[in-house]
C-alpha cells in the first residue's frame, strides 16, 4: 500500500552515497550494472499452519525475526522445520547455500547469508549470486545500501520494499578479487569492531561498581582515615548530642504551637513503633563515628498521598517513584494536583529543600536523592519524605542512603512477594554510620570529585561507544565507494567479468 512512511531509525546522515543515487560514480575498474544481471531472485513464503506436515521435516525455514537476533550474520538453523515434501505443496521455495536474504518489511536493508540449504518468509527478497559473484560481498553492499532501500520503500504501518524497485536496482560491480579483498577486510574490520564493543560493554558495569565502593568506602571510614589522622581530636559524641538537643526542641515548640491553636498535642515522631525484623550485618566503622537510627536523626520520616489524586492538566508538579533516581530529582511524569489538593496533601507530608527523597515500591526501591528543586510539589506514597536534623549535611545522608550499607538493610527488611514494599517502620529503623560534622563535609567533597572524574569517563565512553556504533556504516561507504583497499592492476576489469557471467548464464541456459 503506497503512502507515507512509518517511523524507523535510519538516519540518512549516517549513510554513504548510493550507487543509485545521480551523481555516484563508481571507481575505475568497476562496472554499473542490474543487480538481476549477477543474481537470481527468489521469493519466500510462508506454509500454511494448517498442515502440520509442512512443519515437521528437516529443512529450516527463517522469518525476519530470526535474522535480527543474530545481527546479519550467516544464518545456518532456525526454530521452525519444513517438510522436504510438503514444501512443494506449500509454495515455499528452498534456497542454496549463501543466498543473500534481504529484509523487505520489518528492518528495510537487513541482509543476511544462508549458511545452508533454507527456506525463508515471504519477509525477505533473496537473491542467489551469479558465477563469479562473492555473496559476502552483495550482503555487505545490500547493508551499504540501507539508507537507498529505506527510500524506495513504501507504506504507513509497515513498510515494505515491492519486487519493481527491486527489479530496478543497480549495484558498482569490482573485479571478483578486489571483491574478496574488499569482503576479507571488511571481515577483519568487523572483527575488531565486535572486540571493541565487547570492551566498552563493561565500562557501564566498571563505573556502577566503581562508585558503588566509593560510597561503602565514604560511609565506613576508609575514604578519610588519612584525614583522621591528621584531625585526631574529632568525634560525633558532640553532634549526637546536639541532634538529639535540636529534635527535643523542635517536637516541644510544636507541642507549644499545638496548645495555642487549640489543636491536639502532636506525636512525638522519636517514639515510633520499631520494626521485628532485626538488622543484617553491619561494617564496622571508626571509633569516632557512632551508628544512630534514621528516626533518631530526623524531624519527620513519613511518605506522601496514599490515594490516587485527582490529576489536572496544569498545576502543581505531583512526584512518584517515576521521578526519583540516585542523587537526582527530575519530573519524568509530568503529573499535576490542583493548589487546593496540594495544600491538603502538605498538612502531612511537605517537601522541602535539602530533605531526603527515598525510593520504597516497586523494583526501583532504595533511591536517594536530596532536594534541590526551587518550587512546591507534592509526592506519592511511593516516595519516603525523611527530614533529617539541621545538624545533619544533607549532601552526606544523600551520599549514605544510596551506599551499600543503607541498601543492603532495606533489601533484608523490603517486604512483598510480587511488588517490593518497604514500610515506613524499616526506613525509621535504618542504622546510619555518623562522622563528626567537619568529616561528613570532608567525604562529600571527595566523593563529588571522585564521581566527577566517574562522569568524565562515562561521557567519553558514550561519545566512544556512538562513533563505534556508526562506524560499520562509515566502512561500508568507503569499501562501496572504493576507498578501503587500494585497487590492484592484477585485479582486472569488472567488464570482462561481466562478460564472462553472461557466458556462463548462455551456456546454463542450453544445458537446461
Amino acid at each position: 500500500m503506497a503512502g507515507k512512511k512509518a517511523t524507523t531509525t535510519i538516519t540518512p546522515g549516517e549513510f554513504a552515497l548510493s550507487v543509485n543515487d545521480p551523481g555516484y560514480v563508481h571507481p575505475k575498474g568497476w562496472v554499473y550494472v542490474p543487480l538481476l544481471d549477477i543474481s537470481t531472485l527468489a521469493t519466500g513464503h510462508t506454509p500454511s499452519r494448517k498442515y502440520p506436515e509442512y512443519w515437521q521435516g528437516d529443512i529450516p525455514w527463517m522469518s525476519v525475526g530470526d535474522a535480527r537476533k543474530v545481527d546479519g550474520k550467516t544464518i545456518n538453523k532456525t526454530k521452525e522445520y519444513t517438510n522436504s515434501l510438503g514444501i512443494k505443496n506449500s509454495a515455499a521455495v528452498i534456497l542454496p547455500k549463501d543466498t543473500v536474504c534481504l529484509s523487505r518489511t520489518a528492518s528495510i536493508g537487513y541482509a543476511v547469508r544462508l549458511g545452508q540449504e533454507m527456506a525463508t518468509s515471504q519477509g525477505f527478497v533473496n537473491f542467489i549470486c551469479g558465477p563469479k559473484i562473492e555473496p559476502k560481498f552483495l550482503q555487505n553492499l545490500f547493508l551499504a545500501e540501507r539508507r537507498f532501500l529505506y527510500n524506495i520503500s513504501e507504506g504507513t504501518a509497515h513498510t515494505t520494499i515491492y519486487y519493481p524497485e527491486v527489479k530496478a536496482f543497480n549495484v558498482a560491480l569490482p573485479p571478483l578479487p578486489e571483491q574478496q579483498r574488499i569482503v576479507t577486510k571488511l571481515d577483519s574490520l568487523f572483527a575488531h569492531l565486535e572486540e571493541v564493543k565487547t570492551r566498552l560493554e563493561k565500562v557501564p558495569q566498571l563505573l556502577k561498581d566503581f562508585r558503588q565502593s566509593m560510597l561503602t568506602q565514604a560511609v565506613t571510614g576508609k575514604l578519610t582515615e588519612e584525614w583522621r589522622e591528621q584531625n585526631p581530636q574529632q568525634n560525633s559524641r558532640s553532634l549526637i548530642k546536639t541532634i538529639e538537643q535540636d529534635l527535643e526542641m523542635t517536637y516541644l515548640r510544636k507541642c507549644e504551637e499545638a496548645k495555642v491553636l487549640g489543636n491536639r498535642k502532636p506525636k512525638d515522631q522519636r517514639k515510633n513503633k520499631r520494626s521485628d525484623k532485626g538488622d543484617p550485618f553491619l561494617p564496622g566503622v571508626p571509633s569516632s563515628w557512632v551508628y544512630k537510627r534514621c528516626e533518631e536523626l530526623s524531624y519527620l520520616i513519613t511518605d506522601g498521598v496514599h490515594h490516587k489524586p485527582n490529576y489536572t492538566e496544569s498545576g502543581v508538579p505531583f512526584l512518584s517513584v517515576k521521578d526519583v533516581r540516585p542523587f537526582k530529582v527530575f519530573v519524568k511524569s509530568n503529573k499535576f494536583v490542583s493548589e487546593n489538593d496540594h495544600q491538603d496533601y502538605i498538612k502531612r507530608c511537605l517537601p522541602e529543600k535539602d530533605d531526603i527523597l527515598y525510593t520504597k515500591v516497586g523494583a526501583t526501591f532504595g533511591y536517594a536523592a536530596k532536594i534541590e528543586l526551587n518550587y512546591e510539589f507534592s509526592i506519592y506514597v511511593s516516595l519516603a519524605l525523611i527530614k533529617p536534623s539541621k545538624y545533619l549535611n544533607s549532601s552526606y545522608l544523600e551520599l549514605m542512603f544510596n551506599s551499600p550499607l543503607v541498601f543492603d538493610q532495606a533489601r533484608f527488611k523490603v517486604s512483598g512477594s510480587g511488588v517490593p514494599d518497604l514500610h515506613l517502620i524499616e526506613i525509621r529503623g535504618f542504622k546510619l554510620a555518623i562522622p563528626p560534622s567537619e568529616e561528613q563535609s570532608e567525604i562529600v567533597s571527595r566523593v563529588e570529585a571522585l564521581f566527577s572524574k566517574a562522569d568524565a569517563i562515562e561521557e567519553k565512553y558514550t561519545s566512544l561507544k556512538q562513533k563505534v556504533e556508526n562506524l560499520p556504516q562509515a566502512i561500508l561507504a568507503k569499501a562501496f565507494k572504493g576507498e578501503l583497499l587500494e585497487q590492484l592492476a592484477s585485479d582486472g576489469d569488472a567488464r570482462e567479468l561481466l562478460e564472462e557471467i553472461k557466458k556462463l548464464k548462455e551456456e546454463t541456459k542450453k544445458k537446461k
